[in-house]
Parts: C-alpha cells; structure tokens; sequence
C-alpha cells in the first residue's frame, strides 16, 4: 500500500508561452518568482555537491 503519490515532472512544473509556472505544494509561482526559486535551487545543490566533494577529500 503507499502513503505517497508520486507526482510526474509536468505535475511539478510547466513551460506554457514563454511562462515559467512551478508549484510546490499549493503554491503557485510564475515568472520572476518562478525562475528565481529554479536559480535558488541550482545554487543550493551546487553547494551542496560542493561541500560534500570537499569533505570527501578532507576525510570527514
């Protein structure tokens, strides 16, 4: 039995006539606020991946 749906990427996201539209839970973003939380996010798995490649090497 699962607990979670599984949600498909255009469930999550939609390009529709040059608008960004991205919704997280019940929040819809559109344009700027939209392309503003995908730059969020690289930035933030960027990091991430960095920071786990230096602990790598530090032997943490």
């Amino acid at each position: 039995m699962k607990q979670f749906q599984e949600l498909s990427f255009q469930e999550l996201e939609e390009v529709q006539g040059g608008v960004i539209t991205l919704t997280i839970g019940t929040v819809v973003l559109v344009g700027w606020k939209a392309a503003a939380a995908y730059g969020a996010a690289a930035t933030l798995a960027g990091g991430t991946f960095g920071l786990g490649v230096y602990n790598g090497y530090r032997g943490r």
